[in-house]
């Protein structure tokens, strides 16, 4: 992305997510689709991590899953959307955001070069230094070992 696509996402009033809450669901949504298959474990992780966050207390989880797929579809790229997303995360909570998406997509013990593109994405879109997601990454390989 050019500094100037990036200068006039991070202004552009026609950003279709409207919340934090939406834009933690649409790069929850893009990790589960960025292997180009949904499956239902990552859903479950997905569902899992709304499940234990106070934003998403109350949360349909039933309609989530379909209103992120027509809002991939209507925006129609991948780097756009987490762009998007990304520029309603807090500053704050993007740390946070970024592990638990790393969390989910590693969980299958295998990262295909799909998903190591989608969590660059996020993590240069987040504003995630490259230190802090070397740490972020490590601990949750650690997490993961034997399981």
């Amino acid at each position: 992305m050019s500094i100037f696509d990036k200068a006039i996402s991070q202004s552009d009033a026609s950003n279709p997510i409207s919340s934090e809450y939406e834009g933690f669901l649409a790069l929850l949504y893009a990790g589960i689709t960025s292997d180009g298959k949904t499956s239902s474990s990552e859903i479950n992780l997905a569902l899992d991590i709304m499940i234990h966050k106070k934003m998403f207390a109350g949360a349909d989880t039933h309609e989530w899953l379909q209103r992120m797929k027509s809002l991939f579809e209507a925006v129609g790229s991948e780097e756009k959307i987490i762009n998007f997303a990304a520029d309603r995360i807090s500053t704050s909570l993007r740390s946070m955001v970024f592990a638990n998406i790393v969390d989910m997509i590693l969980s299958d013990g295998e990262v295909t070069q799909s998903e190591k593109r989608t969590l660059e994405l996020m993590q240069r879109s987040l504003k995630i230094s490259d230190d802090l997601a070397l740490k972020i990454i490590e601990v949750i390989v650690i997490k993961n070992k034997g399981g």
